[in-house]
């Protein structure tokens, strides 16, 4: 269930997906299976925050960010405190954000999970470069840009390539903006990627 959600949630089927993801809860919690209840949590929280329902995303995420830290799952609880601040960032509650997303970063470097500590880096640049900080937002996206490399994320590539874009063209290097620009597309291109 928590798969058909998370693929009518990516199509914008919003009401689908947190459907699945509410049985998906419900049967967790029936089987009394902590895990799977904090995952359909977490992803029903997730659904709410693209569809804009950031309060209710925020009552999920806490939620489940609860039961993963009663059970010890560092990595559910750092997913929990990145999507809590990617919620707040979209609120424009940066200072929020920044801290949910140090958390999350925190949490992975001490658990060893780098690829997804990268993810915390690259969206702590997005904040910086939402509050005209470039010059640390450079550093943070550059930071990441260079670790998707290594992983051969394509489709974080492409989307780390288009905030370095931004950043570019906001301050008036629109050589290196283009560059990042085409950069990015091609990433798309090796990635099939279209939504990024």
């Amino acid at each position: 269930l928590n798969g058909l959600g998370t693929i009518a949630a990516q199509q914008g089927r919003f009401e689908e997906a947190k459907d699945h993801f509410q049985r998906s809860i419900e049967i967790a919690r029936e089987v009394e299976d902590k895990h799977r209840e904090a995952n359909g949590l977490n992803n029903l929280a997730r659904a709410c925050g693209l569809e804009g329902s950031y309060e209710e995303a925020i009552t999920y995420q806490e939620a489940a960010a609860d039961i993963y830290q009663a059970i010890d799952d560092t990595n559910g609880l750092a997913a929990c405190y990145h999507n809590l601040g990617e919620v707040a960032r979209e609120q424009g509650d940066l200072d929020a954000a920044e801290e949910y997303l140090e958390d999350a970063g925190s949490i992975r470097q001490q658990a060893n999970h780098t690829r997804r500590m990268y993810r915390s880096i690259h969206s702590l640049g997005v904040v910086e470069l939402e509050r005209g900080n470039y010059e640390t937002a450079r550093e943070h996206l550059r930071e990441a840009l260079e670790k998707f490399r290594e992983f051969d994320e394509q489709r974080r590539e492409a989307a780390c390539l288009l905030r370095l874009g931004g950043l570019a063209m906001d301050t008036g290097d629109l050589t290196t903006s283009r560059q990042h620009t085409e950069d990015a597309v091609e990433c798309c291109r090796a990635a099939n990627a279209q939504d990024v």
